[in-house]
C-alpha cells in the first residue's frame, strides 16, 4: 500500500517544495523533490520515478499548479493508483483553501490506507485456503496412490489413476496395471464402451457427460 501523498509546489527562489504531505512524518529527499517536478516541466503529464530507495508515481496540471506524488514501495504498481491521484486531481480542480486541502489529502490517505489494508487481508486469506486446498489436493493423491497399489482389480485401478493423473497415455497406465498389453488395450476397450474413460488426442481420460 502506498507510504504518503504528497503536493509538491513551486517557487521561483527555493524551486520545488513540498506543500503538503500525509502522513506529517513522511521523509522524502530533497533531491527527489526537484528532480520529480523538473521531470514534469510544467506540462500535463503522468510519470513513474523509480529510484533506489524510491518509488513513486505523480501527476501534474498546470491548472492547479501541483505535481501529485503518491509514494510507494518499491514492489507496487504504480498504475494501481492512478484512481487516487485523479481524485486529488478533481478535487484541487475546485480550487481549496490551504486548510482544507490538508484535511482532505488526510482523508484521502486514511482512506487508501483501510481499502489496501482490507484487500491485503483478503488476499492473505485467499492465499491460505488456496495453501489448504493444495495441501487435502496432495493427501487425497497420496491416498489414492496407496489405494491403487493395494487394489488388484484392473478396471479400478485405471480409473483411480486417471481420477488423479488423468489425461494419460497408454504407456502410463500401462506402467500402472500388472497386465500385457493386449490385455491392458482389450480392458480399456471395455470400459471405453461402458462410457467410463474417452480416448482423445492419444490419450485416455475419464469420462464426464
Amino acid at each position: 500500500m502506498p507510504k504518503g501523498l504528497v503536493l509538491i509546489s513551486w517557487d521561483e527562489y527555493e524551486g520545488a517544495e513540498v506543500a503538503f504531505k500525509e502522513p506529517s512524518d513522511l521523509e522524502i529527499p530533497d533531491p527527489i523533490i526537484q528532480q520529480v517536478q523538473i521531470a514534469h516541466n510544467l506540462i500535463s503529464s503522468w510519470m513513474i520515478t523509480q529510484e533506489k530507495d524510491f518509488h513513486g508515481l505523480s501527476y501534474y496540471s498546470p491548472a492547479h499548479k501541483y505535481v501529485i506524488l503518491v509514494v510507494l514501495d518499491s514492489n507496487e504498481d504504480g498504475q494501481d493508483y492512478r484512481v487516487i491521484v485523479e481524485q486529488i486531481n478533481e478535487f484541487l480542480m475546485t480550487k481549496p483553501n490551504p486548510a482544507k486541502i490538508e484535511s482532505e489529502l488526510k482523508k484521502i490517505y486514511m482512506l487508501t490506507f483501510s481499502v489496501f489494508r482490507a484487500r491485503e487481508s483478503v488476499m492473505m486469506k485467499l492465499a491460505n485456503e488456496v495453501a489448504d486446498l493444495k495441501m487435502e489436493q496432495y493427501d487425497l493423491q497420496k491416498n489414492i496412490e496407496v489405494i491403487i497399489k493395494n487394489t488388484r482389480d484392473a478396471s479400478t485401478r485405471i480409473l483411480l489413476y486417471l481420477a488423479i493423473h488423468e489425461p494419460a497415455s497408454f504407456e502410463d497406465l500401462l506402467k500402472q496395471v500388472p497386465v500385457s498389453a493386449p490385455w491392458l488395450r482389450s480392458r480399456l476397450g471395455y470400459l471405453s464402451e461402458q462410457n467410463l474413460i474417452i480416448f482423445k488426442d492419444d490419450k485416455y481420460w475419464i469420462a464426464i457427460d
